[in-house]
């Protein structure tokens, strides 16, 4: 059985990471936060809060579509814009 709690967040499953993978995903979220200045005020939210960029928690493309009322769709362009930004 898994050790998945419906009230789980993203750091409790970091607190399990190596010293390494919690440093390579701590630059990851600096290169991320980087790239976010080139998106509006509401699209750095966005993604913050679909990759729990502030939090540690991150949200289904469900929670986030409801929260900003935006689609999935636009989301997922975000998502792709990041990454596009990124190479």
């Amino acid at each position: 059985m898994s050790n998945f709690k419906k009230d789980s967040t993203l750091g409790d499953f970091l607190e399990d990471l190596s010293p390494e993978e919690k440093k390579k995903n701590e630059i990851y979220r600096k290169k991320i936060l980087l790239v976010l200045k080139n998106f509006s005020p509401k699209d750095q939210k966005i993604i913050k809060m679909r990759f729990g960029l502030d939090d540690g928690c991150g949200h289904t493309l469900k929670e986030v579509s409801e929260k900003f009322n935006v689609n999935d769709k636009y989301i997922r362009k975000l998502e792709s814009k990041i990454f596009t930004y990124w190479k």
